[in-house]
């Protein structure tokens, strides 16, 4: 699996009403979420908003359900990706 292209993003990808979209870094680059401490992290993905209150774009969407648990391995994993810089926000 391609690492940069899965998670540095620059990913085409499309919204349901089938515009194209780039997909958002979520590698730990400053770009991305190299910023985000792991209760930020964890709040981000269960309310679908970025640490300074503001919504995250789709395809990010709330995942309410994923226990501490899953949501702190998630953390550790992306933290293992190696960094890749982009201009594209979540």
């Amino acid at each position: 699996m391609c690492v940069e292209c899965h998670y540095g993003s620059d990913n085409k990808l499309f919204t349901l009403e089938g515009e194209p979209i780039i997909a958002p870094n979520i590698t730990f680059d400053p770009s991305g979420i190299g910023h985000y401490a792991l209760q930020d992290f964890v709040t981000s993905m269960r309310t679908g908003k970025k640490p300074d209150g503001a919504q995250m774009k789709y395809p990010m969407m709330p995942h309410s359900m994923l226990t501490d648990t899953e949501l702190n391995s998630m953390y550790e994993y992306l933290r293992s990706v190696p960094k890749m810089n982009s201009k594209k926000e979540l």
